[in-house]
């Protein structure tokens, strides 16, 4: 419900010179009418023309309203394309909308003699809502739902709609304060965002309760890159720092840890012993730890669980082994248990909620390897694509977290019946028809698709051609940057021009916001970086794009931090030092994305996000 007075509206809007074949009282209804997401409001102009004006107070109603607008008042009905219009300061009626409702409008205006037809359509439109039963409602997700989908988006690298998750989480009272902290952290280690997470006024006390194991290792992690890693080239001022600050957080954190992996855990496990000899570099363990009841942690505890056939327990155990063995460690018999059983448990549907829960963290442990993908690895890539194929859940989050897999697979070069299976479980993400949510993955997909050879072009082939059946009736509707990346995609899958494109004005307005700006891409997939930068010359002219791919904390990279109107990083091709000198030189009021995937069109679509949100 949008708060107009209808005596202004009326007025402004030269009501009383409406032709008779308007039905007032129903449009004026959707003021004051709760169930109605929006409103739509009549306007004679001077010249006598009727216009009409279809608002909603927030994007979420706007979201609901736009789809019965294009069902009844679309195009041939009036000039409605989907779109919002820029409502114009100087003109009265437009103005008043600005300042009282200070909503998202959109203009619509009938052909040439058909504003009765229009009228009416309009009309049917209200009266149908008002008549919808009113106990139908959209189920709200469960509080497990949630967080598979958060686990989906981290497994993604999308941290966006992570924390709109945490936000639900938080509004609805769906967890208790601990546990909504627990998450807060997860997000925060995903992304690698120590100096946030250590800032946060409730760190220190969480680091006295009780925990997960992975909860432990991630706040240690915190410790070591914001206050010690700084100076461990210097082993006196390491030392004396620790000793100092974080002596007695670290000893509580290292005896909740359970298992010592990973090397920041094991730098300060270091400090701690008797006459400890810091080195300027630790290698990584490899081996479990025994615990003092028996239990083991860690792949040890996964390949244990998975032996015994308790999937039920897996979820924690494969979000500590990411933290106390890399899968790039892996023996091949652990390999092929893992697949294996994975594989077994994926065929029996009572195994499907489990699998659901475990899919985002076991596609993170497999991502985070720094020669992602390997060739000894296939079998879990394979496993993992498999478990994603079967799940219930083939939304955004899981679409996103299956991506890298799928492409993964490809840059391996599979056999002709292997291809042809990628491709018919990769199919089953494929919508019928593409909503504005999906275009940017249906490019990137299509992106991938062509990047590798194909070892059957005729299965290739059929695929690009229903991604592009999938797009084909929104072509019109497509942003500058999304047009951009369809004509790189397009000119090597011999895909058509799309349709003239029916931006409206305050998108044609946002193109310019980059000029003169600099936009930062930190990326390790230099081919992505390359092709990302041309997408955005070409849809914001003016843009000044750098492409960093430093390993490590150089004085270019953090000139570039701090200098940087806007800054991508791609978590998911990204070193760890490097990511921690971003956040840590990057001025707190400037925009920082993180770019859903790895691939070109993650990138744009970061950038666009930002544009939209940030200016």
């Amino acid at each position: 419900m949008i708060p107009l007075d209808v005596s202004s509206i009326s007025s402004i809007g030269n009501w009383s010179n409406l032709p008779k074949f308007v039905d007032i009282q129903n449009f004026q209804a959707t003021i004051s009418d709760e169930k109605f997401p929006g409103v739509i409001l009549p306007r004679v102009t001077k010249d006598g023309t009727l216009i009409w004006y279809a608002g909603a107070s927030s994007a979420h109603n706007w979201r609901k309203l736009r789809p019965i607008l294009l069902a009844y008042a679309g195009p041939t009905v009036t000039d409605f394309m989907g779109l919002k219009s820029q409502l114009d300061p100087s003109d009265e009626f437009e103005a008043h909308l600005r300042n009282v409702a200070n909503g998202q409008f959109a203009r619509l205006k009938a052909p040439k003699g058909d504003a009765k037809f229009a009228a009416k359509a309009l009309s049917r439109l209200v009266t149908s809502v008002q008549r919808a039963p009113s106990s139908i409602k959209v189920p709200l997700k469960s509080t497990g739902a949630l967080l598979i989908e958060l686990d989906m988006h981290l497994a993604a690298g999308d941290r966006t709609r992570a924390e709109m998750c945490l936000t639900i989480l938080d509004r609805d009272w769906r967890l208790d304060e601990v546990n909504l902290r627990f998450v807060e952290v997860r997000i925060a280690a995903a992304f690698r965002d120590w100096s946030r997470l250590i800032k946060e006024s409730w760190f220190e006390n969480i680091c006295y309760i009780s925990k997960p194991a992975y909860i432990s290792h991630a706040l240690l992690e915190a410790v070591w890159y914001t206050r010690l890693a700084p100076f461990e080239d210097d082993i006196e001022m390491l030392r004396a720092n620790y000793d100092s600050d974080t002596r007695s957080l670290c000893k509580e954190l290292l005896e909740k840890a359970e298992f010592i992996g990973g090397v920041a855990v094991q730098s300060i496990a270091e400090l701690e012993k008797p006459e400890a000899q810091i080195v300027e570099e630790v290698e990584q363990s490899n081996s479990m730890v025994e615990q003092p009841n028996g239990k083991t942690t860690g792949l040890e505890h996964c390949v244990n669980l998975l032996s015994e056939g308790r999937i039920e327990d897996l979820v924690d155990a494969f979000r500590q082994a990411s933290r106390s063995r890399p899968v790039a460690t892996l023996e091949n018999d652990e390999i092929e248990l893992i697949a294996e059983r994975l594989q077994e448990f994926a065929l029996e549907d009572q195994y499907s909620p489990t699998l659901q829960k475990i899919a985002p963290e076991f596609a993170r442990w497999l991502g985070d390897d720094p020669e992602f993908p390997r060739v000894q690895l296939r079998s879990l890539y394979e496993t993992a694509l498999t478990i994603f194929t079967i799940l219930d859940d083939k939304g955004d989050a899981a679409r996103n977290a299956l991506l890298d897999i799928f492409d993964a697979l490809l840059e391996l070069q599979p056999s002709a019946t292997q291809y042809r299976q990628h491709i018919q479980d990769v199919t089953a993400f494929v919508a019928g028809e593409a909503g504005t949510s999906t275009v940017y993955w249906l490019i990137d997909l299509a992106d991938r698709l062509t990047l590798h050879p194909a070892t059957d072009g005729d299965e290739r082939q059929r695929l690009l051609n229903v991604i592009l059946s999938s797009l084909e009736p929104i072509g019109q509707l497509l942003t500058r940057p999304q047009r951009s990346a369809y004509a790189r995609v397009a000119a090597v899958a011999n895909w058509p021009p799309l349709a003239e494109s029916v931006e409206d004005e305050t998108a044609t307005t946002k193109i310019h916001i980059l000029k003169d700006k600099v936009v930062a891409i930190y990326t390790l997939t230099e081919r992505a970086g390359i092709q990302a930068s041309s997408i955005i010359e070409e849809a914001f002219p003016g843009a000044k794009v750098e492409i960093n791919s430093d390993h490590v904390c150089t004085p270019k990279l953090k000139s570039l931090a701090k200098g940087a109107d806007l800054f991508v990083v791609v978590t998911g091709s990204a070193k760890h030092a490097a990511t921690n000198c971003i956040q840590q030189n990057r001025p707190s009021a400037a925009p920082l994305s993180y770019a859903a995937g790895r691939g070109a069109t993650s990138i744009v679509r970061a950038v666009e996000d930002s544009v939209c949100n940030q200016w």
